[in-house]
């Protein structure tokens, strides 16, 4: 698996010249993703950057991939999908998004998740074309986190007007705040338990081994 994943890593820097993109920290089209998402078992910014690139040339409808830190694996895991993403496809260019969010302007929780993830805008002469992705990024189901339809899209825009706030969950207390351009890979405390195997893999086997163990204590318990 690692091997596979210097190896792409390798071609998207390759391919760089060919496909230049310009990058967005601190931004999203948060919630729309039509392109579905992923999670990619990276262990840098410049993994991760490589591997969604990966993931969009093989949309032939990709204009923005979005990857995000692995500090915010806890709040997707426990607060929101029930599974960890950090690589999502957009299909509208980076000024077509239909709920653009940034930390500087996103409200509330908005705001904090917008911190976490990166917006990676390709350029004209790339030309990403319909493929099966072959990789090591593994897609999650479409009801997670894709808006198809006009009124789902306002929906969200309507949620994120709201401070992203779940009232029904109450306080997030897993979303962190990321280094805006950085790679944040503390997870807060009590968030990390719950994290699946894809993630916890992604963080290397002694985090992997720690995390089943917590697992399994934890279905003991109940």
């Amino acid at each position: 698996m690692r091997a596979l994943v210097l190896a792409l890593v390798g071609a998207a820097l390759a391919q760089a010249e060919d496909c230049p993109t310009t990058t967005h920290h601190g931004e999203l089209n948060l919630g729309v993703n039509r392109g579905a998402c992923y999670y990619c078992p990276a262990e840098s910014q410049a993994e991760a950057d490589a591997l969604c690139k990966a993931v969009c040339m093989a949309d032939a409808d990709c204009k923005v991939y979005e990857y995000a830190q692995p500090a915010i694996d806890g709040h997707y895991q426990n607060n929101v999908v029930g599974q960890t993403i950090n690589c999502c496809v957009e299909h509208v260019a980076y000024a077509d998004f239909q709920n653009p969010v940034s930390y500087e302007s996103g409200l509330g929780d908005c705001g904090k998740e917008a911190s976490c993830w990166s917006s990676v805008e390709l350029s004209d002469s790339c030309a990403p074309v319909a493929a099966e992705y072959e990789g090591p990024c593994i897609e999650r189901e479409r009801e997670c986190c894709v808006q198809e339809s006009a009124e789902d899209i306002a929906g969200i825009v309507e949620w994120t007007a709201g401070g992203c706030y779940n009232q029904y969950a109450g306080q997030d207390t897993c979303l962190p705040t990321c280094d805006v351009g950085g790679w944040s890979i503390a997870i807060p405390d009590g968030c990390a338990d719950a994290l699946d195997s894809d993630a916890a893999a992604a963080r290397g086997p002694f985090f992997a081994a720690t995390a089943a163990c917590l697992g399994a204590a934890t279905a003991l318990a109940r």
